[in-house]
């Protein structure tokens, strides 16, 4: 277990250092983290989130696991609630608030928590965890977005937005009996594998582009971690066991609360330099920290005999 988390942080902390590095370097031009900002959420995010709905939103899935994405949602909603309660002592209210509001309730679910579940418990437990997710993923592609970017200042570009609309129809081909053609599948899959890497080099560029001590200065960035990798999965573990959920409903709640901020907070905040480095800075020590705190969960959760 130890082993799978030391080995996505060390690939994790790689695509971030290349990115730092080309940022200390100068190696690309000024506007390279607003380029890629743009190819992420024009192009990989769009397909990475239409690729994912399509193999799992499926008929099949739905009654094999929909128990299962049921507990999903009612997680996502006192993740939600949990969210906005502590986004309050920081920001009372307007776009910070927001952005707090979103590094309280979404993880890095997908590139941390599905290969741990995995490495720990198997793949037929991580079957059930992607399902547990979808709820949150849609929430992070439309209120998420929402959120980072206000878009739904503009009703038009929202419902167009290239985002949105992969969404939906990554949902509609997973329901529907639509066969992909095998070169088409097999692009979609390349672009969607390349979202993850790509948003971490960005995340290296942003840091980069300030001097190495003020990425561990401020005590801000410190509390956002430590309320969302220890005390967010406390309290969603105990509101859990309090509404009787059980086995791998617990399990995958405590997990996915217990995961790193998620990378979208630096993809969708490029525009605005200062809201960006301040969600990387987060973004990055939740990372470093989580090394700690997950096998402590995972070892408490043990001693509690939730986790076996």
């Amino acid at each position: 277990m130890i082993v799978s988390i030391i080995k996505q942080i060390a690939v994790f902390s790689i695509f971030i250092l290349i990115g730092f590095l080309l940022e200390k370097t100068k190696s690309l031009p000024k506007n390279s983290g607003e380029v890629i900002s743009k190819i992420e959420t024009k192009l990989l995010l769009p397909v990475y989130v239409f690729y994912g709905l399509a193999e799992s939103v499926t008929v099949k899935n739905i009654k094999a696991y929909s128990v299962t994405a049921l507990y999903g949602l009612i997680f996502l909603i006192v993740a939600f609630g949990v969210g906005i309660v502590f986004s309050l002592p920081f920001a009372p209210k307007g776009r910070m608030r927001n952005i707090y509001i979103y590094l309280f309730t979404v993880t890095n679910f997908g590139y941390f928590g599905f290969p741990f579940i995995e490495g720990v418990f198997g793949e037929q437990v991580k079957a059930y965890m992607i399902m547990f997710c979808i709820p949150l993923k849609i929430f992070t592609y439309t209120v998420g977005l929402y959120l980072l970017c206000g878009k739904s200042d503009n009703k038009k570009r929202f419902i167009f937005d290239p985002i949105i609309i992969g969404l939906t129809l990554g949902i509609i081909f997973g329901l529907l009996p639509i066969k992909l053609p095998l070169v088409l599948e097999t692009v979609l899959s390349k672009l969607s594998d390349c979202m993850s890497p790509l948003a971490m080099i960005l995340l290296g560029l942003t840091i980069g582009a300030s001097p190495v001590l003020k990425l561990f200065m401020g005590v801000k960035a410190y509390i956002v971690s430590a309320i969302r990798l220890i005390l967010i999965p406390a309290i969603v573990g105990a509101l859990c066991l309090l509404f009787g959920a059980r086995g791998n409903n617990l399990l995958f709640s405590v997990f996915v609360s217990a995961m790193p901020i998620g990378l979208n907070v630096v993809v969708f905040l490029q525009n605005d330099k200062d809201d960006a480095y301040f969600g990387a800075r987060c973004c990055f020590l939740s990372v470093l920290f989580s090394m700690g705190t997950i096998p402590l969960i995972y070892y408490l959760m043990t001693c509690a005999g939730i986790a076996q």
